[in-house]
């Protein structure tokens, strides 16, 4: 899987292509985002744009992400998932716990929002 991050104000965009198979590079994300949270990030958007399989180990690694991410007081919000993908994490029941967006766009607006209070 490539990893690539990019910040946008206070968030950090982690874009992700190939697989999210919860193997050493769904390590390496959690990584990355345990590392920013020591530089006091809190805020996270994981675009899947080129993810087109999600699999159960990839979801617990989800999971413990956004477990992370809570227990400090920030928010993760996926976006740009495929059919596939998608559908892998309604299955799961996985929408009551992730917020998920269609586009990044959005995805950064949901950050505005709470930042203006609107």
């Amino acid at each position: 899987m490539q990893i690539t991050t990019q910040i946008k104000g206070d968030v950090v965009v982690i874009h992700l292509a190939g697989k999210f198979d919860g193997g050493k590079d769904c390590e390496k994300i959690q990584t990355k985002i345990t590392n920013y949270i020591a530089e006091g990030r809190r805020n996270f958007v994981l675009s899947f744009l080129l993810i087109r399989f999600l699999t159960s180990c990839g979801l617990g690694k989800l999971i413990a992400i956004h477990k992370e991410v809570n227990e400090c007081g920030g928010r993760v919000i996926l976006c740009n998932l495929e059919r596939r993908p998608l559908s892998v994490i309604y299955t799961a029941r996985l929408y009551e716990v992730f917020e998920v967006r269609k586009s990044l766009g959005q995805a950064l607006e949901q950050f505005e929002t709470v930042e203006t209070g609107n």
